[in-house]
Protein backbone atom coordinates (compact mmCIF):
# COMPACT_ATOMS: atom_id res chain seq x y z
CA UNK A 1 0.00 0.00 0.00
CA UNK A 2 1.17 3.84 -0.67
CA UNK A 3 0.82 6.96 1.30
CA UNK A 4 -2.53 8.10 0.52
CA UNK A 5 -4.49 4.69 0.99
CA UNK A 6 -4.53 1.24 3.61
CA UNK A 7 -6.75 -1.38 4.12
CA UNK A 8 -7.53 1.03 7.21
CA UNK A 9 -8.00 4.02 5.98
CA UNK A 10 -9.82 3.39 2.13
CA UNK A 11 -12.94 4.78 3.70
CA UNK A 12 -11.58 7.79 5.06
CA UNK A 13 -12.55 10.84 3.15
CA UNK A 14 -9.35 13.99 2.09
CA UNK A 15 -10.50 17.62 1.37
CA UNK A 16 -9.24 18.21 -2.18
CA UNK A 17 -9.40 21.68 -3.85
CA UNK A 18 -10.24 21.52 -7.50
CA UNK A 19 -9.23 24.12 -10.07
CA UNK A 20 -8.27 23.79 -13.67
CA UNK A 21 -5.29 24.52 -15.92
CA UNK A 22 -5.02 25.05 -19.32
CA UNK A 23 -8.51 23.28 -19.67
CA UNK A 24 -7.44 20.14 -17.50
CA UNK A 25 -8.90 19.84 -13.82
CA UNK A 26 -6.52 19.23 -11.53
CA UNK A 27 -6.33 18.97 -7.61
CA UNK A 28 -3.86 19.16 -4.62
CA UNK A 29 -5.23 17.83 -1.02
CA UNK A 30 -6.55 20.68 0.71
CA UNK A 31 -4.50 20.45 4.41
CA UNK A 32 -1.57 22.24 1.70
CA UNK A 33 -3.79 25.34 1.12
CA UNK A 34 -3.07 28.23 3.23
CA UNK A 35 -5.47 30.46 1.03
CA UNK A 36 -6.52 31.42 -2.24
CA UNK A 37 -4.98 35.01 -2.81
CA UNK A 38 -5.23 37.73 -6.51
CA UNK A 39 -2.40 37.80 -8.53
CA UNK A 40 -0.43 40.41 -7.17
CA UNK A 41 2.57 42.41 -7.76
CA UNK A 42 5.79 39.79 -7.95
CA UNK A 43 9.49 40.88 -7.75
CA UNK A 44 11.41 39.59 -10.73
CA UNK A 45 13.91 36.34 -9.89
CA UNK A 46 16.71 37.35 -12.65
CA UNK A 47 18.24 33.84 -14.15
CA UNK A 48 15.38 31.51 -12.49
CA UNK A 49 13.88 29.02 -14.58
CA UNK A 50 10.50 30.38 -16.70
CA UNK A 51 8.39 28.84 -14.56
CA UNK A 52 9.21 30.76 -11.42
CA UNK A 53 7.44 34.30 -12.19
CA UNK A 54 8.96 35.84 -9.40
CA UNK A 55 8.44 36.81 -5.36
CA UNK A 56 5.49 38.10 -4.01
CA UNK A 57 5.55 40.03 -0.33
CA UNK A 58 3.63 38.25 2.17
CA UNK A 59 3.57 40.28 5.17
CA UNK A 60 7.11 40.87 5.55
CA UNK A 61 8.12 37.28 4.04
CA UNK A 62 9.03 36.40 -0.04
CA UNK A 63 6.73 33.58 -0.95
CA UNK A 64 7.79 32.28 -4.62
CA UNK A 65 5.69 32.06 -7.29
CA UNK A 66 5.36 29.81 -10.00
CA UNK A 67 3.15 29.20 -12.79
CA UNK A 68 1.98 25.57 -12.17
CA UNK A 69 1.22 24.66 -15.78
CA UNK A 70 4.95 25.54 -16.51
CA UNK A 71 6.15 23.96 -13.91
CA UNK A 72 4.18 20.82 -15.12
CA UNK A 73 6.18 21.31 -18.57
CA UNK A 74 3.03 22.76 -20.47
CA UNK A 75 3.25 25.66 -22.83
CA UNK A 76 0.87 28.23 -22.67
CA UNK A 77 0.31 29.78 -25.81
CA UNK A 78 0.12 33.52 -24.20
CA UNK A 79 0.89 34.69 -20.53
CA UNK A 80 -1.97 36.71 -19.92
CA UNK A 81 -2.41 37.37 -16.17
CA UNK A 82 -5.30 39.50 -14.77
CA UNK A 83 -5.95 40.45 -11.13
CA UNK A 84 -8.53 37.89 -10.89
CA UNK A 85 -5.84 35.40 -11.92
CA UNK A 86 -6.00 33.21 -8.55
CA UNK A 87 -2.61 32.02 -6.75
CA UNK A 88 -2.80 29.39 -4.19
CA UNK A 89 -0.84 30.04 -1.12
CA UNK A 90 0.43 27.00 -0.31
CA UNK A 91 2.70 25.42 2.57
CA UNK A 92 4.40 22.20 2.11
CA UNK A 93 7.82 20.75 3.89
CA UNK A 94 7.41 23.78 6.00
CA UNK A 95 7.99 25.80 3.50
CA UNK A 96 5.52 28.66 1.27
CA UNK A 97 4.94 28.95 -1.78
CA UNK A 98 2.37 30.56 -4.63
CA UNK A 99 0.91 28.42 -7.67
CA UNK A 100 -0.27 30.28 -9.65
CA UNK A 101 -3.97 28.47 -11.81
CA UNK A 102 -6.68 29.27 -14.15
CA UNK A 103 -9.80 28.70 -11.95
CA UNK A 104 -10.31 27.43 -8.84
CA UNK A 105 -13.51 25.40 -9.29
CA UNK A 106 -13.93 24.25 -5.37
CA UNK A 107 -13.32 22.43 -2.15
CA UNK A 108 -14.37 18.23 -2.34
CA UNK A 109 -14.42 15.64 -0.21
CA UNK A 110 -12.98 11.90 -2.14
CA UNK A 111 -12.75 9.01 -0.13
CA UNK A 112 -9.20 7.75 -0.26
CA UNK A 113 -9.88 4.49 -1.62
CA UNK A 114 -11.64 5.90 -4.42
CA UNK A 115 -8.00 7.68 -5.94
CA UNK A 116 -7.16 5.18 -8.70
CA UNK A 117 -3.68 4.22 -10.61
CA UNK A 118 -1.79 5.55 -8.02
CA UNK A 119 1.16 3.21 -8.14
CA UNK A 120 1.61 3.76 -11.71
CA UNK A 121 1.62 7.68 -11.07
CA UNK A 122 4.42 7.11 -8.44
CA UNK A 123 6.62 4.82 -10.69
CA UNK A 124 6.70 7.00 -13.78
CA UNK A 125 4.92 10.31 -13.38
CA UNK A 126 6.98 12.43 -10.99
CA UNK A 127 4.29 15.52 -10.65
CA UNK A 128 1.07 13.67 -10.04
CA UNK A 129 -0.07 11.26 -7.15
CA UNK A 130 -3.29 9.62 -8.69
CA UNK A 131 -6.45 10.02 -10.61
CA UNK A 132 -9.42 11.62 -8.95
CA UNK A 133 -12.91 10.47 -10.39
CA UNK A 134 -16.11 12.00 -8.81
CA UNK A 135 -19.51 12.87 -10.00
CA UNK A 136 -18.37 11.78 -13.84
CA UNK A 137 -15.49 14.46 -13.06
CA UNK A 138 -11.67 13.44 -13.36
CA UNK A 139 -8.88 15.38 -12.00
CA UNK A 140 -5.36 14.98 -11.35
CA UNK A 141 -4.22 14.84 -7.82
CA UNK A 142 -0.95 17.18 -7.81
CA UNK A 143 2.01 15.86 -6.12
CA UNK A 144 2.81 18.87 -4.13
CA UNK A 145 6.01 18.09 -2.32
CA UNK A 146 8.09 16.71 -5.58
CA UNK A 147 6.29 20.48 -7.51
CA UNK A 148 8.20 22.16 -4.51
CA UNK A 149 11.36 20.20 -4.00
CA UNK A 150 14.49 21.49 -2.72
CA UNK A 151 15.55 22.21 -6.45
CA UNK A 152 12.59 23.81 -8.22
CA UNK A 153 14.29 27.27 -8.71
CA UNK A 154 17.18 25.56 -10.35
CA UNK A 155 17.53 26.17 -14.30
CA UNK A 156 18.69 22.32 -14.33
CA UNK A 157 20.79 20.07 -12.22
CA UNK A 158 23.91 21.60 -13.31
CA UNK A 159 23.14 25.01 -12.58
CA UNK A 160 24.00 26.72 -8.82
CA UNK A 161 20.93 27.36 -5.98
CA UNK A 162 19.79 30.68 -6.87
CA UNK A 163 18.14 31.29 -3.71
CA UNK A 164 17.33 29.25 -0.83
CA UNK A 165 14.77 28.55 2.03
CA UNK A 166 15.69 30.08 5.87
CA UNK A 167 12.56 29.70 8.27
CA UNK A 168 10.29 30.15 5.49
CA UNK A 169 12.35 32.79 3.79
CA UNK A 170 14.34 33.26 0.72
CA UNK A 171 17.78 34.24 1.12
CA UNK A 172 20.62 34.26 -1.74
CA UNK A 173 22.56 31.04 -1.99
CA UNK A 174 26.35 30.28 -1.51
CA UNK A 175 27.40 29.84 -4.67
CA UNK A 176 30.06 27.13 -4.53
CA UNK A 177 32.74 26.43 -7.62
CA UNK A 178 32.59 23.42 -9.16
Amino acid sequence: MDALTSDNTAHETIGILRFKILGQDMCIILKHVLKVLPLMELQIVPDAPGYVKGLMNLQGNSVPVIDLAERLGAARASVSYTIDTPILLCEVMNKHIGLIVDEILGVEAVEKGDLQLQSEFQESLRYFMAVVNQGGMSALLVNLERIADKGFLLKNADTPVIVEFQNNQLFPATRTEK
